[in-house]
Order: structure tokens, then sequence, then C-alpha cells
């Protein structure tokens, strides 16, 4: 049996969410799939670092050649014609148009629908033909919540809803280690008491909505030294945040 997996949103150093997501994913099925399962990463570019350190059973298979820009409709596409993998998995949003029979696809949310304004017209389009086309054609969907599922049948209708599978996020389990803590702690002068948001600082993610849940919080007595810490770049409305944060009563905090 060969199982194909994308590996093109993975294969970066510094990795967003859904290409973490696709790392991590990656790196753990390296320890599950058994050895005689025959597994290919397909990539843009050869892998780096630990992504490229692979069981004898695993190969990679860069795709090189343009367009870059849509590589996985023109290049991967190409690649499933001629040589098909039993099972192909795609963990990041866009499947190929040509693909196995067997393929399996996350879609992490339809945001470009509820937050349009976040994505260029392409970007939108893209993101919402895609999730239309998997519901339509791919044998199963993933998604990371109950929520997504929820989403995706109020907007795109009740058809081939059995296909979708709800598998939750996993967690890293370097960040049980206190010794870790400590030292991030120390890093970046972080009090020891603190709620952590991740991800960008932007309208899609809610973090106006998250400054003002914990202003709520800090009135109730027992939560006098707990702080917020927002790690993100600026997204789309981040002159919201900026100015909610510059109003708020407890920006220090």
């Amino acid at each position: 049996m060969i199982i194909g997996i994308d590996a093109s949103r993975a294969n970066n150093n510094q990795r967003t969410g859904v290409e973490e997501y696709a790392f991590q994913l990656i790196q753990n099925l390296k320890i599950l799939i058994p050895e005689n399962i025959r597994v290919i990463l397909y990539t843009d570019k050869p892998l780096q670092n630990e992504l490229a350190e692979l069981p004898m059973n695993w190969t990679q298979k860069v795709l090189k050649w343009p367009p870059k820009r849509l590589w996985t409709q023109f290049r991967l596409s190409w690649e499933m014609f001629f040589n098909k993998p039993d099972v192909l998995f795609i963990p990041a949003h866009v499947a190929p148009i040509i693909h196995p029979q067997k393929t399996v696809m996350t879609i992490h949310d339809i945001a470009a629908v509820r937050f349009p304004k976040s994505y260029n017209w392409f970007e939108r389009w893209y993101s919402i033909w895609s999730a239309k086309y998997a519901m339509k054609n791919l044998w199963k969907i993933i998604v990371p919540s109950k929520f997504v599922k929820t989403e995706i049948i109020s907007i795109l209708g009740t058809k081939n809803q059995e296909k979708i599978k709800v598998i939750y996020h996993g967690y890293n389990k370097n960040y049980q280690e206190k010794e870790n803590n400590k030292i991030i702690l120390e890093k970046y002068n972080l009090p020891k008491a603190y709620l952590i948001s991740v991800g960008r600082l932007e309208e899609k993610k809610n973090t106006v909505g998250i400054i003002q849940a914990f202003e709520k919080l800090k009135m109730f007595s027992g939560y006098e030294d707990l702080n917020l810490v927002l790690v993100g770049k600026p997204g789309f409305g981040y002159q919201k945040v900026k100015k909610i944060i510059e109003n708020s009563f407890l920006k220090k905090k």
C-alpha cells in the first residue's frame, strides 16, 4: 500500500498554524505508520531539517517545475495523473483536481465566507471553491471541531455530510515540561499568571473579543495578578485591536 502526503505546506522553517498542523501530523505519522506501508511526501522543494529525517519506508518526491502559484492544481495533479498513490492526504485546504479515488483532505475553516474582507478576491474564491469541490468529489474530509463541521453543513449544504469526520487537534508535549516554561518566562519577561492567545492579531481571530473578555474577567476577585499575552503578527482589522489596547484601563496588563 502506498500513502501520498502533500508536505509542501509543512516544509517551512517559520510555520503558520495550518503549516504547523501539517508538520506535526507528518512527524507523528512517521511513528504510527507500520513499515509494510510505503509513504511518499510530495513537496515543491527539498525537505528541510527534521522533516527530511525519513523512516526506511518513506521517500520524498520533489516536484519542482512551475507554476508556483498553482502548484497543487498543475504540478501535483500532473503527478497524480501518472503516479497515483492508493491514498492521498492533503493536510492543508486545497486538493488537486486530479487525485486518487481515496483522497482525504483537512478543511480547517471556511473563514473566507464569514470574513471576506480578510482575503483578496482570488484567495476568497479559491478557498470557497476548494471546500465545495472537496465536499463533492473527495473520499473523506477532516475538520478540527464540531463547529467547523456545522459551519460547512450550514453554508455548503447537507449533501455528502457523512464524509466529514471531526478529528481534534493534538498538542505539543514539550509545553508540559516545567523547565521549558521557566526558560520562556525569563526570555520574554512574562509574569507567572497569564492567559495566552496565539494567532494573528485581527478581526478573524476575534482578538478584540479576547481583550474584552479579559477586561470582564479582571473585575472578579482572585484574578488581580492575571495578565493577557497576545502572540502574533498584525492582520486585517489590527487597527481595532491596537485602539482597544491603547484605550483599555488594563493596558499595562
